[in-house]
């Protein structure tokens, strides 16, 4: 039965569904934090609770750092948000007045300032009515209001407040008692000022921060970005200098004195090794915890704006704690910070270890029968060929194959739901009969984004899987919401067989970031979602799909591959970090040779979990059968070679025949391992495949591994 679980620490309030004895994990924020999937311009973050979504909310100056000119100008405001901080969506940008924000846009906003007061968010950002390069003029703060409940295009238009302006930038506020205070900057020498109201809409003008603030002596000129806020039983402001984070204290919120600067000193974590600019703060539960943009590349002191390179341009968000040491703050950049996850803890060592103790070694191949060109033809009721599925089967039983891992797709299941999983236990059945266990695939992000249900093209001649396509398709992945509505099909799914023994694994996104872009790039008729997008939006739909798989705790363990590189070795980027950390049986891909597919299980070793190779062999490119399956024997690894039978899906030739025209069989073969009649490709494949099956391994002993 399940119960409700509260927790709340270090900021984070969040109300899980769980079941009892379902651990809570600890995750590790991800470094850096997050990067604009359109321009890699993010800075100025500002984060906020939003008691209403259950969520953190991080708003952000989405700079077009990947544009030559104009990087500072027609910016919009982006917006991503988080229960956990550790797992992140990219919630797009903020509307105005019912205006959709876009990557580009006619107008300019900068560097919001955000509280809540009751049920409504209030924003103070800089506001241009241009775009002209570089900086678009004078501004001025303007002050939009949004519902809670609608956080990201509810934003309208309140007023525009009386802050000493000209050209004031960078407003942040607080509330103090029954005042809510603004701080901002001021153009032509006014420093940072402040200004109180008791209702955010009338304010008094208070002029420059007393203290050390705008104090000549204080070791640095220009500054900006200034934030304020109550921690450890005094208020700080922090300000950016461009030359480290400025730090003053005061007892009263009014008179500052300046402390030593924080984060000044290069960061050696990913996309951190510049010093820290324009911060934000949120303090929960006597913890700190600071957001702030890095311009990883940019030199300091630096060359005018409109002179810096692309590269020199872009910024990350990062997070890291604060903390106090005596009168002062600290700042330690390069602790990694761990946190309570949304996600509950998967299996533990021992308990997938002795699953895999008592599962024969797995070896078999990524199965579609040879009449399918795709999922939905495999599935839908009309092209389901349960005939050829049988002999098939046989035929990979027959050489001593006892695993396959197979592909689902969400059209299928949403055409026709209690067919489709009727489709799924005959499939079942029949491979159990030969003795055959099988992985479930959930979602994959490989080959055509443009999934239709109904008749299914027919091959390109000679082309390498033309007509495979991914689950979900590209409009479904680019959209937050219709990822939520994916639950009810994993769940059904999930449901379905979490108790079943013919089900050993569920690997839950094959290659989920995959950019396709050598045949689906930006100059395809079909182009799939920009990479950076991409790998974005399938990061979110990745740690859902383990929320809601976890939720339902079925008895076989879970996986997702890590393919490509392998940088995951030693420097995973956050999606490959997630796999790996969420996965109870860790798997991977590789199209590599002998020396380089040890070292990849040897490094996947030290992880202590079993490993799974679902996918290799590729002839062409020294995987080999021959070169690869001793390997995997030697290690007891799971082994997925690509393909069964030559088919409809085409893949004996290779990933070149999408541009390279083949006008006969190649040799040799790219993948698969039978022809259509059941002959083999090799014998001496099959010969090695059945003597490796039938010798006995011991158990690999990960007892002593990290």
């Amino acid at each position: 039965m399940k119960r409700t679980l509260l927790l709340t620490l270090q900021g984070i309030a969040l109300i899980l569904s769980a079941s009892p004895g379902h651990a809570q994990s600890i995750g590790t924020v991800p470094k850096p934090l997050f990067s604009d999937p359109y321009y890699h311009g993010s800075c100025d973050p500002e984060a906020v609770w939003n008691e209403k979504a259950g969520e953190w909310y991080v708003y952000y100056t989405a700079r077009r750092a990947e544009r030559q000119k104009s990087t500072y100008v027609g910016t919009p405001i982006g917006a991503l948000s988080s229960p956990d901080l550790i797992h992140w969506t990219f919630q797009g940008y903020c509307s105005f007045d019912g205006i959709p924000g876009k990557p580009d846009m006619p107008v300019t906003y900068w560097a919001p300032g955000i509280i809540v007061d009751g049920d409504s968010l209030h924003m103070f950002v800089t506001y241009k009515d241009n775009a002209k390069p570089p900086w678009g003029g004078k501004g001025v703060i303007r002050h939009y209001t949004a519902p809670l409940t609608d956080p990201v295009n509810g934003w309208k238009l309140a007023d525009t407040p009386e802050f000493n302006q000209p050209d004031p930038i960078d407003a942040s506020l607080i509330k103090i008692g029954d005042e809510f205070r603004a701080y901002y900057r001021v153009g032509q020498g006014g420093g940072i000022q402040w200004a109180t109201s008791p209702d955010l809409r009338t304010w008094n003008n208070r002029g420059q921060c007393p203290g050390d603030v705008n104090a000549k002596d204080r070791g640095f000129g220009y500054q900006e970005a200034p934030y304020v806020f109550e921690f450890g039983g005094a208020y700080w402001m922090l300000t950016d200098p461009h030359d480290g984070l400025a730090v003053f204290r005061s007892d009263d919120g009014v008179t500052w004195s300046q402390k030593p600067r924080i984060l000044l000193e290069p960061g050696t974590g990913p996309q951190d090794h510049t010093r820290a600019r324009h911060p934000s703060v949120i303090v929960k539960n006597g913890r700190a915890f600071i957001f702030y943009h890095v311009e990883p590349n940019r030199p300091y002191p630096t060359p005018p704006a409109e002179q810096r390179t692309v590269h020199q341009k872009k910024s990350f968000l990062q997070i890291a704690e604060l903390k106090i040491k005596g009168d002062t703050l600290t700042c330690e950049r390069d602790t990694r910070l761990k946190l309570p996850s949304i996600l509950p803890q998967r299996w533990s060592k021992a308990k997938v270890n002795a699953w895999y103790d008592e599962t024969p070694w797995p070896v078999g191949a990524n199965f579609i029968p040879s009449s399918a060109i795709n999922q939905l033809e495999m599935w839908q009721a009309d092209t389901f060929d349960p005939e050829t599925i049988d002999r098939e089967l046989g035929w990979a039983a027959s050489i001593g194959m006892n695993s396959m891992r197979v592909f689902l797709h969400d059209i299928a299941w949403q055409q026709d739901p209690e067919g489709f999983l009727d489709r799924v236990d005959q499939y079942l059945e029949i491979s159990h009969k030969h003795g055959i266990g099988t992985m479930l695939v959930i979602f994959d992000g490989v080959w055509n984004p443009y999934p239709k249900a109904g008749k299914q093209p027919e091959p390109r001649p000679r082309v390498h899987n033309s007509g495979w396509i991914q689950s979900p398709g590209r409009d479904i992945l680019d959209d937050p919401a219709a990822q939520d509505a994916l639950k009810s099909y994993v769940q059904a799914v999930v449901t379905r067989f979490k108790n079943d023994e013919r089900v050993q694994i569920w690997d839950l996104f094959n290659e989920p970031d995959n950019a396709n872009g050598g045949n689906f790039g930006g100059g395809s008729k079909e182009p799939d979602l920009k990479p950076s997008l991409k790998k974005q939006r399938a990061y979110e739909l990745l740690w859902k799909t383990f929320a809601w798989i976890r939720e339902i705790q079925p008895s076989q363990p879970l996986t997702v591959g890590v393919w490509g590189g392998p940088n995951w070795l030693d420097r995973p980027d956050y999606i490959e970090q997630l796999s790996l950390d969420q996965s109870d049986t860790i798997s991977f891909h590789t199209y590599s040779g002998p020396k380089e597919t040890r070292r990849m299980v040897e490094g996947l070793a030290k992880r202590g979990r079993p490993i799974l190779c679902t996918e290799y062999m590729a002839r062409g490119n020294n995987s080999t059968f021959q070169g690869i399956l001793p390997i995997f024997h030697e290690h007891r690894v799971g082994a997925y070679n690509w393909g069964l039978v030559d088919g409809k899906s085409q893949t004996i030739y290779p990933w070149n025949s999408w541009k390279k025209k083949y006008i006969a069989e190649p040799e040799p073969w790219f993948h698969d391992v039978f022809r259509r009649d059941g002959r083999p490709y090799s014998t001496d494949e099959i010969s090695l495949i059945r003597k490796l099956t039938a010798s006995p391994q011991a158990s690999p002993d990960f007892s002593q591994q990290d």
